[in-house]
């Protein structure tokens, strides 16, 4: 499985895990939009396994050329197989680098959301102090 495929997985993993919860059950709701969006990247990648293999499969057919005099010759197979290796290597860092990319906003995401959380149990925590001070307040 490529970097790219397991960045996407975990990218899933984050977006399932930080879906909110449905109470007083195991549901969880997650946003349509982001789901799709996800399987749709998943989609690409594994279109682009292919691409790879259909490249060396083409580049493995110029490396052993007919015997012909409409044959390319020798330097124009390998500046062809250079170029393709070329694309073949950037083609692999761009995916790695988005995957990387999706992985660290993933993880970004999921402290923001985890810190919204905290946040907003302290605010309960706090108000809930305020509103013990206001009683014993009262009642003096």
């Amino acid at each position: 499985m490529s970097a790219e495929l397991l960045g996407i997985v975990d990218s899933l993993e984050a977006t399932i895990l930080e879906a909110s919860k449905i109470p007083f059950s195991d549901n969880i709701i997650i946003d349509e939009k982001s789901l799709l969006s996800l399987i749709d990247k998943i989609r690409i990648a594994m279109k682009s396994q292919g691409n790879i293999v259909r490249n060396e499969i083409e580049i493995d057919a110029y490396s052993n050329p007919p015997a012909s005099p409409l044959a390319p010759s020798r330097s124009d197979l390998v500046s062809n197989r250079s170029l393709q290796d070329k694309q073949m290597e950037y083609d692999l860092i761009k995916s790695e680098a988005r995957a990387y990319a999706d992985d660290v906003l993933a993880g970004l995401h999921s402290m923001v959301s985890k810190m919204q959380y905290s946040l907003t149990r302290l605010d309960a925590s706090l108000q809930q102090s305020r509103e013990s001070i206001d009683d014993l307040d009262e009642e003096k």
